[in-house]
């Protein structure tokens, strides 16, 4: 089975498990939302898609729109504009780049507490702890956040790449089951998952969570989230009288979600190029 199909299986098993709670509707006219995702359906946005299912954006007065974005990077780009979308999701270290780069967005809420990225082996040839890299075969989709997050891992763990093979992958597991790399990178519950599902035997280096690029401040806040623009307070007032809170959070990580609780840049890589999944595996 695919992990295109995999993935969007159990993306809308996970939606139709929940029961429809669409009762209690929200009085007056729905406010139209158009929710950003940084790239296809995957488990990684199974909330988003499970709130829609079960009217729990309705209940709080929104007809909420879900787009499929191109990657955590272009998303941050687009979010930072304001004119097609002004609210979605990106990883942190898309966020933190795009706000170095001058980019007006702000981390509204997390999802993920810690950073789900991982570099994912054969339990036969395993990558267990950031020294085994050294004289392995690494794959790197090109132009992918991913990139930045495993050269930050480098650094912070004194790495030296010149010890280590990168190649640049499509964005799927096939270079690994080949043989062609050692390595590869996504999310913990998004490639690798569906490989051990798959019979494979499959180690991950999850070193990631502590110690990448991300900035300390992030690093307090969580892992992955929803991103906006700096400005636009006048949304943010009518937001949060209906419970959707597009408040910054503090340095601390406090702050509201962006739901409240449902009722029960890289260097370019030899090679072909391909577009920032952030990391995403094809969903």
């Amino acid at each position: 089975m695919s992990a295109n199909l995999l993935s969007r299986r159990a993306l809308l098993a996970a939606a139709a498990a929940v029961p429809a709670l669409k009762t209690a509707k929200a009085a007056g006219p729905l406010e139209h939302v158009d929710l950003l995702i940084d790239w296809k359906p995957a488990p990684t946005y199974a909330g988003f898609y499970i709130a829609r299912e079960s009217g729990a954006f309705e209940r709080r007065g929104l007809d909420v729109r879900i787009a499929e974005g191109r990657g955590a990077s272009i998303s941050t780009e687009v979010i930072g504009a304001g004119r097609e979308h002004w609210i979605g999701s990106a990883s942190g270290a898309a966020t933190a780049i795009g706000r170095s780069k001058g980019q007006p967005v702000k981390s509204l809420a997390v999802y993920y507490h810690d950073t789900p990225t991982v570099l994912y082996s054969h339990t036969e040839k395993p990558i267990a702890a950031p020294q085994d890299l050294y004289g392995k075969k690494i794959g790197l989709v090109s132009g992918s956040i991913t990139v930045e997050e495993y050269r930050g891992f480098l650094a912070a763990n004194k790495l030296k790449r010149s010890k280590i093979t990168e190649l640049a992958v499509g964005q799927d597991a096939t270079p690994l089951l080949s043989g062609e790399v050692d390595g590869l990178i996504d999310y913990a519950e998004i490639t690798p998952t569906e490989l051990t599902a798959q019979g494979h035997r499959i180690t991950t280096l999850r070193r990631f969570r502590r110690s990448h690029l991300q900035p300390q401040s992030y690093r307090e806040r969580g892992g992955l989230g929803l991103a906006g623009p700096l400005e636009n307070r006048a949304q943010d007032r009518r937001r949060r009288a209906r419970g959707l809170s597009v408040r910054a959070r503090s340095s601390r990580g406090s702050g509201k979600n962006l739901l409240p609780p449902v009722p029960r840049p890289a260097d370019p890589l030899p090679g072909r190029g391909h577009a920032d999944r952030g990391p995403r595996a094809r969903a």
